[in-house]
């Protein structure tokens, strides 16, 4: 108990020191705005659905109502009944926020300012009011505010630029508009710089507070006040443009530039680039770096990069490999692991081997990372994509050689190719032949691998699909897509082949004579195994006990016999086996069903829906469900059960890779990463 409650007020007090930071800043706002409306009882913030508050509509009528009615700040021009110099403190702003823009300036040198003699007073006072926009201190600005009307100190337009810039980090556009007539009041042009200001403010509006409406009056008062456009001001109007989501008037309006003969900068495709990839549309965002590419502009390394990621997420092949092409041959050497495990699974996808290499001798030539299986099995994939069953099986030697674990799993992508025709599986057999003939290695998986596809082979019809087994009109109990003779042969050629079968081998070979239930062929096979003292496995008396249940007369002792002997060796036999054997002992009225279902129970098996409902109705019904369950539950866990839709892959054989990785050819490849040094967590 003392353990629970020292737990939860651990807890506890780790929750309210995370969550302090936000509580105070909260209740500073809150005081604050107590304090600006103690110190004028006149301020009241400028309402959201006010009349005064401009429509949404673009129309000219529009602007210049607006324009005509909106109320201005009068910073320095202030009536007596409007302090409107309080709204320089826009109850809005957060004091934690850094709002520098420029480069810093030493504390020490701006508060030297104060003291030194300065022959207008004026820049001293706008040096002050830069040192506290930077530093954040909006109290500050205030006082030297009402210190310059007490000095009687008119403002120029740099004073009225920092002071919009302190709404900018916020996006305060309201009371930069109100601030803007001020400036007007006090006979005062904004530059465009003022205006650069006021588009920034826009697109630093939070996204629930963009308003194109603001975006695009301030876009019409430069226009109106004669200044001519430059480069700055359409990376802010195109910033603004992003920031509230219109991405497809962004590129239009990139795409215009160019057409203007205006060369777009860097920072305006980085910002459209970004924009497309967060929104997952990664073909908009390659076709800009391509558009960029063309306007000759030092691109950041983050753009490919970035590309590079986007493009992975969505399996665009085309943006990965241009990418990976522009990657290496500008020597990046940064990319992180995780971007190149995901080109590496859409390599495997859309089956290039070539790319999957490169991206490997990347990781360990300028990443130095040590290889994992997640690193090679998708260079397998790969080859199967591009109809290669030699090198996929040698990449299983090569996996095995450099000390990584090799099992079923890892060729599960050669049986689910291999299993849908005869053919394919005598070109498997047909690429372990050649990889004896030069030499090499066969692995026993590869090897095995075969005589699973021989479990369920489907042949493709003529028009291209998967030949259905109930499209024959036979009872689908009795039908079999096992290829019994396909995978014997294939195990007597095992001696040629170099290999030595293992428990696995036979498992598989049991596995083809259950699906055809072949009793005879599958008792020989397991003479075998004893004499060349291979231990079973679990998976191995299975499979016996399915062959002994399998046949319709009513000898099936040898089920009996195999559970006795797994028990013996300390085997928990699977609740399948119980379901078999109460099933055939129901089928047949032996009493025996009593006893096994007892032994199921003492187990903690619990009966399938389809065995109780056997119990107790008994017939057809309940026989065929149970078999359903019983027989296809391991057809629906073999890895070649599944179909997947991979890419056959059109382009020519693989060729020598000339890059600057110094890769002349993949047995280079094969035979580098074989001596590689590979650590396993």
């Amino acid at each position: 108990m003392i353990l629970v409650v020292t737990r939860l007020y651990s807890d506890f007090t780790t929750n309210i020191l995370i969550i302090l930071p936000e509580i105070y800043t909260f209740l500073s706002i809150k005081m604050f705005r107590r304090c600006l409306h103690s110190f004028n009882p006149f301020f009241e913030p400028f309402p959201r659905h006010s009349p005064h508050f401009p429509s949404q509509s673009n129309s000219p009528t529009a602007l210049s109502q607006w324009s005509s009615r909106r109320r201005p700040i009068r910073l320095f021009h202030a009536t007596q009944r409007v302090k409107s110099l309080d709204l320089i403190i826009s109850p809005f702003m957060n004091p934690t926020v850094n709002l520098s823009v420029e480069p810093n300036t030493s504390k020490s040198s701006l508060l030297s300012v104060e003291h030194s003699q300065i022959d207008n007073p004026l820049v001293a006072y706008n040096r002050k009011l830069d040192y506290c926009r930077r530093n954040s201190r909006y109290l500050a600005i205030k006082g030297i505010c009402e210190e310059m009307q007490q000095t009687k100190i008119e403002p120029d337009l740099q004073t009225y630029n920092i002071l919009l810039s302190s709404y900018e980090p916020l996006g305060d556009v309201p009371s930069s508009l109100k601030l803007l007539d001020d400036m007007a009041l006090a006979g005062i042009t904004p530059d465009l710089t003022t205006y650069h200001i006021l588009l920034r403010t826009c697109a630093s509006a939070p996204r629930i507070s963009q308003d194109a409406y603001f975006r695009e009056l301030i876009f019409d008062l430069i226009h109106k006040a004669d200044l001519k456009l430059n480069t700055v001001t359409h990376e802010c109007y195109l910033e603004a443009l992003v920031a509230n989501g219109e991405l497809e008037r962004s590129i239009e309006y990139i795409e215009n530039l160019r057409k203007k003969d205006i060369q777009p900068t860097v920072k305006m495709y980085d910002n459209l680039i970004q924009s497309a990839i967060s929104s997952d549309i990664s073909e908009e965002a390659f076709k800009l770096l391509k558009m960029a590419e063309e306007d000759q502009l030092p691109l950041y390394v983050n753009l490919y990069f970035e590309v590079l990621r986007g493009c992975s997420d969505d399996y665009n092949i085309e943006g990965v490999q241009y990418c990976w092409k522009k990657i290496i041959e500008k020597n990046f050497t940064n990319l992180d692991e995780g971007a190149c495990i995901d080109a590496l699974n859409v390599a495997a996808r859309f089956g290039k081997p070539q790319l999957a290499a490169q991206i490997i001798v990347y990781l360990t030539e300028r990443r130095k990372v040590s290889l994992e299986s997640h690193h090679l099995e998708p260079l397998l994939e790969a080859f199967i994509g591009d109809n290669d069953l030699k090198q996929a099986m040698d990449m299983l030697s090569i996996m095995r050689s450099t000390g990584l674990e090799v099992n079923i799993k890892t060729a599960s992508p050669i049986i689910d190719v291999i299993h849908t025709d005869p053919e394919m599986i005598d070109k498997a057999y047909f690429a372990l032949e050649s990889l004896r003939k030069e030499g090499k290695p066969v692995d026993i998986v590869a090897f095995n691998s075969i005589i699973i596809a021989c479990r369920d082979v489907r042949p493709k019809s003529k028009v291209g699909g998967v030949v259905n087994p109930d499209d024959s009109g036979t009872n689908k109990r009795f039908t079999s897509n096992a290829d019994l003779h396909r995978a014997v042969e294939t195990y007597k050629a095992a001696e040629s082949l170099g290999v030595n079968p293992d428990v696995h081998t036979f498992n598989a070979l049991l596995n083809v004579c259950v699906a055809a239930q072949h009793r005879e062929l599958g008792e020989q096979f397991w003479k075998e195994m004893k004499e060349k003292n291979i231990r079973p496995t679990i998976e191995s008396y299975r499979r016996m006990i399915f062959l002994a249940c399998s046949q319709i007369s009513d000898d099936y002792e040898d089920a009996f016999i195999y559970l006795e002997e797994m028990k013996s060796q300390n085997m928990l036999p699977p609740p399948s086996v119980y379901e078999r054997i109460v099933k055939k002992c129901v089928q047949h009225d032996d009493a025996r069903a009593k006893i096994a279902l007892e032994e199921m129970n003492n187990f903690g098996y619990r009966p399938t829906p389809a065995l109780r409902d056997l119990l107790r109705y008994g017939g057809e019904q309940g026989s065929r469900n149970l078999d359903t369950q019983s027989f296809d539950r391991q057809r629906r866990r073999s890895p070649g059960y599944y179909e997947e839709a991979k890419g056959t892959g059109q382009e020519s054989p693989l060729k020598a890779i000339d890059t600057k990785i110094e890769l002349n050819d993949l047995d280079q490849f094969f035979s580098a990463i074989t001596k590689s040094k590979i650590t396993r967590k």
